[in-house]
């Protein structure tokens, strides 16, 4: 009798488990859990390192804490602005990106902003320090820093995005890296049932944010957060978007912040490693 090949008793057997899991769910819960699932996809941010790291493994315990120490680092430069800040002040970096199109990156520092800036790189520098001793002497604890580092990236850009485009690109980022951290134990079934919830739902939230964004935008002649701010509620009014914004913005809001009725992915969201789970729900 010839043997079976091990990867396609692998797959069969995770999509029967995938597909009981399904069972009982619902209509949108067994697709999701019966969905194709690459073994490794929850890989590709860290195939670059990969072979680096498998070949000096001594590598990965020296730079363990290294993550922590740069989001300490950013926590205690965001805080020489403390002073400025809370004088009024407002810092500002403009970068043209797609001239054709007037598309730049933008970011703005003001007190808002700073103290998100603060959560995102003080609560990171703890969550971080935490999950270099939890994940001590596991393989995957590279992977899981480099994600846990990307998130945090996302939140900052998100945090302090001056423009339509900028904020909507780190938007997604926390998307795309919440996706990979739910579904980090990707070889269990139920946790990429979660994953793929999560990201349905907040992606397509995402996509109505970005509706109400650029309806906005094309109403008051800018892309530019602040400007929208300086223009205020009259002038939303006045342009007649205000309902059709509201209920985009308002979507997008729900979907990500898991409030109800789209609030169905947050449970399955605690496959997630517990260092993962204290970072995204904080």
């Amino acid at each position: 009798m010839q043997d079976s090949d091990p990867q396609t008793a692998a797959t069969a057997a995770a999509a029967e488990t995938a597909s009981s899991a399904g069972a009982g769910r619902g209509a949108l819960g067994g697709a999701i859990a019966a969905a194709p699932w690459p073994v490794g996809a929850a890989e590709w941010p860290y195939q670059p390192v990969r072979h680096v790291l498998d070949r000096y493994p001594d590598l990965v315990r020296r730079i363990v804490f290294l993550p922590a120490v740069v989001s300490a680092l950013a926590f205690v430069w965001f805080c020489q602005f403390l002073g400025v800040v809370a004088d009024g002040a407002t810092l500002s970096w403009v970068r043209p990106w797609i001239e054709p199109l007037g598309i730049e990156i933008a970011f703005r520092l003001d007190g808002l902003g700073l103290v998100f800036a603060l959560l995102v790189t003080g609560i990171g520098a703890l969550i971080l320090t935490y999950t270099a001793g939890y994940f001590a002497g596991d393989k995957r604890s590279a992977r899981i820093l480099l994600l846990l580092s990307l998130f945090a990236l996302s939140m900052l850009g998100l945090v302090l995005a001056d423009d339509v485009v900028t904020l909507f690109l780190f938007w997604e980022g926390t998307t795309i890296t919440s996706f990979l951290l739910v579904g980090f134990d990707y070889q269990k079934a139920y946790a990429r049932r979660a994953a793929l919830q999560a990201l349905l739902v907040t992606g397509l939230g995402g996509l109505a944010l970005l509706g109400g964004m650029v309806v906005l935008g094309e109403a008051l002649g800018t892309y530019r957060l602040s400007a929208w701010t300086a223009a205020g509620t009259g002038a939303v009014l006045e342009a007649g978007v205000y309902g059709p914004v509201l209920a985009l913005v308002l979507l997008g809001a729900f979907t990500k912040s898991a409030q109800f009725p789209f609030h169905c992915w947050l449970p399955g969201a605690m496959a997630a490693p517990t260092p993962v789970s204290a970072y995204l729900h904080s």
